[in-house]
């Protein structure tokens, strides 16, 4: 029965090892498979033709063959992407796509898709600087929980009884799907923290294994939480 236990633990554990092993390159392949399938798609009849005129039929075989290549429409794609980001950067060329956009926008149903999905394909544009303004710690989801969130700007709220208080407007990534939260956290309880945002977008992506071993808090414990100063005098 021990040799059995054994047997069983070791073929667990080789198991578990050749998991975390392989799955990297298992999703690596997956994503790679949804990138060239969209690309031929988008692409791939341009790709075809062109495969049939320069290509000889006898040719055709392999990754060629039918005239199908997601590879090449991949590539194809990244060309004319480059080609439409050259264009875009000549001043006349920004106009006409401006113009081009202002057409889409006004067709009923679809401007509106077009006018929100460019406008969050220009919150990622790195050219313009980053949307967020710095990192901060806030109480999230609960008060005994800090999260890392990142800041886009602040507003004021207004009472019923005339009060006022700023807010800090907070997004909070939730990795790898992207956004978990946009919050509106009261400025006194959100904490700066020394991070740049790109630091702080690194400690998402990575799933925290990129982060400092320490970050030091411009407060005390017990500034934070209340609680400690009883815990501290029963010590």
């Amino acid at each position: 029965m021990a040799i059995q236990q054994q047997t069983k633990e070791l073929i667990l554990k080789c198991l578990k090892r050749g998991l975390i092993l392989s799955v990297p390159g298992i999703f690596t392949i997956w994503l790679l498979s949804i990138v060239f399938g969209v690309a031929d798609k988008v692409v791939g009849p341009i790709t075809r033709t062109l495969i049939d005129l320069i290509v000889p039929a006898w040719l055709q075989v392999g990754p060629l063959t039918n005239g199908e290549s997601p590879v090449l429409s991949f590539l194809l794609l990244l060309l004319i992407l480059t080609v439409l980001g050259g264009f875009v950067s000549w001043r006349w060329g920004e106009r006409i796509v401006r113009w081009f956009e202002n057409q889409i926008i006004k067709v009923p149903g679809i401007g509106f898709i077009y006018r929100n999905t460019r406008k969050m394909s220009a919150f990622f544009d790195l050219e313009k600087g980053s949307p967020f303004e710095r990192v901060v710690l806030i109480p999230y989801p609960h008060a005994e929980i800090l999260t890392k969130a990142f800041v886009s700007g602040k507003m004021t709220l207004v009472y019923a009884d005339g009060t006022e208080e700023v807010v800090l407007k907070v997004v909070v990534p939730n990795p790898p799907t992207g956004v978990q939260g946009i919050c509106l956290v009261p400025e006194r309880l959100c904490i700066p923290i020394d991070l740049t945002v790109e630091e702080g977008l690194q400690f998402y992506v990575s799933l925290s294994v990129v982060a400092p071993e320490k970050l030091k808090l411009p407060i005390n414990r017990c500034d934070l939480w209340p609680n400690c100063v009883g815990q501290e005098a029963a010590r």
